[in-house]
């Protein structure tokens, strides 16, 4: 009876892995020395932070590719030689990677008409994340990192356009940027408004410019009534207005507002004015003389 020993082979060269996915990784590696036509290799994936084994494959070519992997989970790869006897194998040549995290879904900015806050939400993926970085971009620019998913920039500029994105971190793993979410800012209210001229049917008023805002694109609604129930609007694109077609002697409310990007309005500013009465200009009589 004969009785054949196998020696051990010798492992595997200049493995790499490419092609990596958020759920697949593919591996390939050179022959060892001394490689045999007979040779197989056995592949086997564990999760690195247990030790788990999670897949085993035996392949007869130099390459291989492990799926049914979970998002963003750090694996360690071993690669064995196998002799001609399916049982005696080298040393184990191991590579280790994270497949590439879920993309976070979902996101939406809110400003709750809030003037210096935006407040970002989104729903996290499948499989494993260590957190979150996300990117605001515009007048003000920064990068948050977040465990949970949802996040609040404060001290922003108001009636300005921002423009947010999130990326999954894991491990040392980041997955594509999420397409970018835009939002603006509440403008700010105008300052305090003077009133320049009054007179019987008209009224020339200015306001102070609306904090941290100079240089943005804006304008203005002024609303002024006698009657609540017929506001009239005007808008004007700079810090005064003339208000006409008043009438005289009668008590008018006026309201300011800043109109920002998308149409956002301020919390309004409210003063009140009376015109001037109207005098009518009296005449002299010239009376006929008598004579006596």
């Amino acid at each position: 009876m004969c009785v054949f020993h196998f020696l051990v082979p010798y492992p595997v060269n200049q493995p790499q892995y490419f092609n990596v996915t958020s759920t697949s990784v593919s591996l390939n590696w050179s022959a060892p020395n001394e490689s045999q036509t007979f040779y197989t290799y056995r592949v086997q994936t564990n999760v690195t932070s247990s030790s788990s084994i999670v897949n085993n494959i035996i392949v007869t070519n130099q390459s291989a590719t492990i799926g049914n992997l979970i998002p963003g989970q750090t694996y360690t790869f071993l690669i064995y030689t196998r002799a001609a006897d399916n049982v005696t194998e080298s040393d184990p040549v191991s590579l280790t990677t994270c497949t590439v995290p879920g993309q976070a879904v979902n996101v939406t900015v809110n400003n709750y008409q809030s003037a210096n806050s935006l407040v970002v939400n989104w729903t996290a993926p499948i499989g494993i994340v260590s957190f979150y970085n996300v990117t605001i971009t515009g007048d003000v620019n920064r990068t948050l990192q977040n465990n949970s998913t949802q996040v609040t920039f404060t001290n922003l500029l108001p009636g300005r356009n921002y423009s947010v994105t999130v990326q999954t971190i894991s491990g040392s793993c980041n997955s594509p940027i999420t397409t970018a979410t835009t939002e603006a800012t509440y403008p700010t209210p105008p300052g305090n408004i003077t009133f320049i001229t009054i007179l019987t049917n008209t009224t020339t008023l200015s306001w102070v410019e609306p904090v941290n805002m100079a240089g943005v694109t804006k304008s203005y609604n002024i609303t002024y009534y006698w009657n609540a129930s017929s506001p009239i609007i005007v808008t004007s694109n700079s810090l005064n207005a003339n208000l006409t077609s008043l009438k005289s002697g009668s008590n008018y409310t006026i309201t300011v507002v800043t109109v920002g990007v998308r149409g956002y309005l301020s919390t309004p500013v409210s003063r009140s004015v009376f015109t001037r009465k109207f005098l009518p200009s009296v005449r002299m009589l010239t009376l006929p003389m008598c004579t006596l």
